[in-house]
């Protein structure tokens, strides 16, 4: 016997009401996946921006480490020639005082200087061990010795500012002299020589005064004078170049830190989302 028609409308409105919950289901999913997955493509897109700016800087950070080697190369260059311009003119200078000696008498003024020098020193010492003694005086020497080590040329390429280097030997020098200028102004015996070797170093400046004279118009010495100070200024040009690529060299290095936790946050970021239905391992 077939069912009349009433009950297949009713088997099929039944059916009816089962399929369209059952298909609104289906839909949804699919929209929230489509939805999850521009998410995903957004920040993988963002990972890999931040991975390449990552690769940019730290290729930044090689050539920068490379034009600092460059330079302070140069450095090393401009420190030689200027040292042997330096024996050069000290050559034609002894050359020159001995042809002069008679005239100008700064030789002999010279000797005398020294003399009364080595009488301080001499009298002197003593006092100095007593400042060996001093905390103050101790770490003052110390300061010292680094400051002349630390200016002392390498052969590596260490990064430092030479400048920088030469302003700190010069300071620690005048705080030992400062110390024994003090202690020595405190020894009667030492003042009276101190007396005795400004005298002497006076009558050295007039010596030198008559010799500049004698030889200002000599060719040997103006060409010597001329390739020292071009060497001299060779040298300072050399250094500020390093200075420059060392301040260039931290700027890059900062990049590199910046970068690399910017590209921590974006994978750490990626890894939080949950947009493919669940939590993304953060390897």
């Amino acid at each position: 016997m077939r069912p009349s028609w009433r009950v297949w409308i009713s088997i099929c409105l039944s059916g009816m009401s089962f399929c369209l919950p059952i298909e609104a289901a289906q839909k949804g999913p699919s929209k929230q996946s489509t939805a999850q997955k521009r998410d995903e493509q957004r920040e993988n897109e963002a990972v890999r921006k931040a991975e390449d700016h990552l690769r940019d800087v730290q290729k930044e950070v090689k050539k920068t480490e490379a034009d600092l080697r460059e330079a302070q190369q140069r450095v090393r260059q401009t420190v030689t020639q200027r040292q042997a311009a330096a024996s050069a003119l000290q050559k034609t200078l002894d050359r020159l005082e001995g042809e002069h000696a008679d005239l100008t008498g700064l030789t002999a003024t010279r000797r005398a200087l020294k003399t009364v020098q080595a009488e301080f020193d001499q009298q002197a010492a003593p006092v100095r061990k007593m400042l060996e003694s001093q905390d103050d005086y101790r770490a003052a020497q110390s300061a010292l010795a680094r400051a002349k080590a630390a200016l002392a040329p390498a052969d590596d390429d260490v990064e430092v500012d030479r400048k920088q280097l030469a302003k700190d030997h010069l300071a620690a020098t005048a705080k030992v002299r400062e110390l024994e200028q003090a202690a020595f102004r405190r020894d009667a015996g030492l003042t009276v020589l101190t007396d005795k070797i400004d005298r002497a170093e006076k009558d050295v400046q007039v010596a030198l005064e008559r010799f500049e004279k004698a030889v200002e118009r000599d060719r040997d010495l103006k060409t010597a004078r001329k390739a020292f100070e071009d060497s001299k200024a060779a040298e300072d040009r050399a250094e500020t170049a390093v200075a420059k690529e060392l301040r260039a060299l931290a700027a890059a290095r900062m990049k590199v830190t910046q970068a690399t936790q910017q590209l921590q946050q974006k994978k750490l970021q990626d890894a939080r989302d949950d947009n493919r239905g669940k939590k993304k391992s953060k390897n």
